[in-house]
């Protein structure tokens, strides 16, 4: 969704045999959710209701998600540059900005749920689960090794929702300054080959372009490319660009250029 005084757009990446739906559920839902809810609450509050809620509906759903499920990155920038973030899973929003020497710096606005987290495995441990490793840190029930889940906290996924996962989303607030030049928001399959500094090399000679979408196009190409030469199989790889602008640069990109850009491989 964006209109003249905000914007609010967000990634899911679904895993398990319907995590495709599970995402598509939880994408066409969540950002209505948030708008119907900030009417009642404080925008953190409304957008914590709002995973919550549309988690619930997945789980009542026809989408048979109790191995299935999906992540869900969000963010919300408001017309004064107040900005939210909130996160469910290990996709991940940085923000990528310049130093007073032009120099490029990132910040992540996010943070990855995985199940070795030492507050995450505390919880699923409290709730009778089981957390260790197969490749990577898993959850598990406690008398069967399933579903081996590798994020602690995710959309659908009822069988490791009875051992603490939970699609209780944390959130980041801040606010955009002249500095901050565009905000990456990304499923793990970008940032599994690629650091923060080399996406921010590659997006922010860019920005002057004004093409968003070129970027996020060249960013899921990049990231598609380095998993070929790595693994015999490319991951899922969703993200959207940002660029951000401020003033008077602000109202001539919106008079004649996009300034937001989506790419999938999916």
């Amino acid at each position: 969704m964006r209109d003249e005084s905000k914007l609010l757009a967000a990634v899911c990446d679904g895993h398990g045999p319907n995590g495709r739906a599970a995402a598509k559920f939880v994408t066409k839902r969540i950002v209505k959710a948030v708008q119907k809810e900030e009417g009642e609450r404080g925008t953190q509050r409304a957008i914590k209701e709002a995973f919550i809620a549309v988690n619930q509906d997945l789980g009542i759903s026809d989408i048979d998600v109790y191995v299935s499920g999906c992540t869900c990155c969000l963010l919300y920038l408001k017309e004064d540059g107040e900005l939210h973030v909130a996160n469910v899973g290990d996709s991940r929003a940085v923000m990528i900005s310049t130093d007073d020497e032009g120099g490029a710096k990132t910040v992540k606005l996010s943070n990855e749920h995985t199940p070795d987290r030492p507050d995450e495995m505390a919880r699923i441990v409290a709730a009778g689960g089981r957390v260790f490793d197969w490749g990577v840190p898993r959850v598990w029930l406690q008398d069967l090794d399933m579903p081996g889940l590798s994020m602690s906290r995710s959309f659908g996924d009822l069988a490791a929702e009875t051992v603490g996962v939970y699609a209780e989303p944390e959130l980041v607030q801040t606010t955009i300054s002249a500095s901050d030049k565009l905000i990456v928001l990304a499923t793990d399959g970008i940032w599994e080959f690629m650091s923060e500094p080399e996406v921010a090399d590659l997006l922010l000679p860019l920005v002057e372009s004004g093409d968003a979408q070129d970027a996020a196009e060249q960013l899921v190409q990049e990231a598609a490319r380095r998993w070929e030469e790595n693994e015999e199989m490319v991951d899922d790889i969703t993200c959207i660009v940002f660029f951000l602008y401020h003033g008077e640069a602000q109202r001539e990109r919106d008079a004649d250029a996009e300034s937001l850009g989506g790419s999938s491989t999916d």
